[in-house]
């Protein structure tokens, strides 16, 4: 699925990383699984229940220049559950601002996301975020 609301704030220099910062959330309720029944069960108690915890969030603390790119590490709060996280992915500028790519994985046991057993417990992780000057 895509959730296809996000919102937060982006500081990014790769000239000066001591500077860079990511504080962004993303809305739980704006999944899109391609599927009515399966968006409903989704934001369900069962899954991410979005009713109690309507976000997705993460916060960094530091940036860190990387052979292929970047990371973002900071912490993730999904479903109620914080932790450590790392977010690896590349700049791309453009003449109004640039694009946040990055591709990672994210257990969904380890942040009390449904039950083991029934799908992967790996959630595969794409993310591209544009943003303006």
């Amino acid at each position: 699925g895509v959730f296809e609301k996000m919102k937060g704030t982006v500081v990014f220099d790769e000239k000066d990383l001591t500077t860079a910062s990511f504080n962004v959330a993303i809305d739980v309720n704006s999944i899109n699984t391609g599927n009515g029944m399966m968006n409903r069960h989704a934001v369900s108690e069962k899954w991410f229940d979005a009713e109690k915890f309507p976000e997705i969030t993460f916060v960094s603390e530091r940036v860190a220049k990387t052979e292929a790119g970047y990371d973002a590490i900071g912490k993730l709060s999904v479903h109620g559950v914080t932790k450590d996280f790392t977010i690896p992915f590349t700049f791309a500028a453009n003449a109004t601002g640039g694009v946040f790519t990055g591709a990672f994985d994210v257990s969904r046991l380890a942040f009390g996301i449904g039950e083991a057993g029934k799908v992967s417990d790996i959630m595969k992780m794409e993310v591209s975020v544009p943003v303006k000057n």
